[in-house]
């Protein structure tokens, strides 16, 4: 089994060579669902189970091992967490919290999830309903399993880049923390940074990352929230008109062309035109699932009202018995919600209302704000190096 997990630890042996491990950062675990289960096992390396229970006179902590060939079983009743290890002992007594440390990479699995790859350490912790962890990790490791997760270029300066603008995003939000009150800096959702584990880490990432200096990307003399997104379709929008925001000057309106020449950077890309059919009477349920709460002909058609000039929907208007006017980015989401992520790429759409079909015809994906991923690559593959795409898509900053 270590063998098949041996390309997992090279970038982390790298980085360790380098010695830049020393920070660590702590990542809530699935914070937007309820868990009260939760089964780990080793994968490589020695693990240990540090138990730890107050009482009047103290905190009791049992310390023990977990095998090789062991997995272990956590669950939430009202004393507290208790644990069974498949093939040596179970503590029923109600724990306060449960550490788990010591190896090098272990699975976590939580009921109707795909099992996670992760190393550093774990801990478990609980209130009245559930159970809530946190993975405590190296910054570098986790900007590496963060990158490799949304890369999509073998061009090397493409992923030097956007590693760089992944480091510089979780930098800042570590700094600006959305979880003030929590036991972690950053949680594994869209509403931190996504982050399904350190099993899926890249050599190529990793490799890179390890030879570049730890810079960052400033706007004069401030860490900036680097945004970026997987395809613009040859149009980028600034952050001022899709998100409401003006104080991103380098999230600026622009054409994703290099010397304002020849095709679009990102013309390769398999979302640079998509297109899609619908009945007409799914976009009726749609409206009424989505917006009337059930209720028939509340809302039976819609339109755009507001368009910038790169073609993305800013404002709709829901019509029908009422009037509701959406943001663009509010019905995008409800539209993955119904139609699924891989319908809907973006907000640059028209509909062509058919007899009994509907034809939405769009370019791009994503919210198209900052660096165009796809882009990068053809900057790169037009050879570009990784600062100069950096400064093609966050113009005015630098990096230090």
């Amino acid at each position: 089994m270590f063998k098949k997990y041996i390309l997992y630890l090279i970038p982390l042996f790298l980085l360790v060579a380098k010695g830049v491990c020393a920070q660590t950062v702590r990542v809530g675990i699935e914070q937007e669902q309820f868990f009260t289960t939760a089964r780990i096992q080793p994968v490589v390396g020695k693990w240990r189970l540090e138990l730890h229970k107050k009482l009047a006179t103290g905190t009791q902590i049992i310390d023990e091992e977990l095998g090789a060939e062991e997995d272990a079983v956590l669950m939430l009743i009202p004393k507290g967490i208790i644990l069974r290890v498949s093939s040596e002992f179970t503590h029923n007594q109600g724990f306060d919290k449960v550490i788990v440390k010591g190896g090098e990479l272990l699975s976590l699995e939580l009921p109707g999830l795909t099992p996670k790859l992760l190393n550093g350490k774990l801990e478990i912790t609980h209130d009245e309903y559930r159970i809530t962890i946190v993975n405590t990790l190296l910054l570098d490791n986790l900007i590496v399993s963060c990158a490799s997760n949304e890369v999509i270029s073998c061009e090397s300066e493409a992923v030097k880049a956007h590693t760089i603008a992944v480091a510089t995003k979780i930098n800042y939000l570590i700094k600006n923390t959305k979880h003030p009150d929590e036991p972690f800096e950053l949680c594994d959702s869209k509403h931190c940074i996504e982050f399904k584990g350190s099993g899926i880490n890249r050599d190529l990432v990793g490799i890179l990352y390890s030879g570049l200096s730890k810079h960052l990307l400033f706007y004069k003399n401030k860490l900036i929230y680097p945004r970026y997104h997987h395809t613009c379709g040859g149009r980028i929008s600034s952050a001022k008109d899709v998100y409401g925001i003006a104080n991103e000057p380098y999230h600026i309106a622009r054409k994703d062309l290099f010397e304002d020449k020849g095709s679009e950077n990102c013309f390769h890309s398999p979302s640079f035109h998509w297109i899609l059919e619908t009945p007409t009477t799914q976009m009726k349920d749609f409206l009424t699932l989505e917006f009337a709460g059930g209720a028939d002909n509340i809302f039976t058609t819609c339109e755009p009202l507001k368009v910038n000039e790169e073609g993305r929907i800013l404002m709709l208007r829901l019509k029908g018995r009422k009037i509701k006017e959406i943001h663009g980015l509010e019905f995008l989401q409800h539209l993955h919600s119904f139609f699924g992520l891989n319908s809907f790429k973006s907000l640059r759409y028209t509909v062509e209302p058919k007899k009994r079909t509907v034809i939405i015809k769009g370019m791009g994906q994503g919210e198209g704000v900052g660096m165009c991923l796809y882009g990068a690559d053809g900057l790169a593959k037009k050879g570009q190096n990784y600062q100069q795409i950096l400064e093609f898509y966050y113009p005015g900053t630098t990096l230090r």
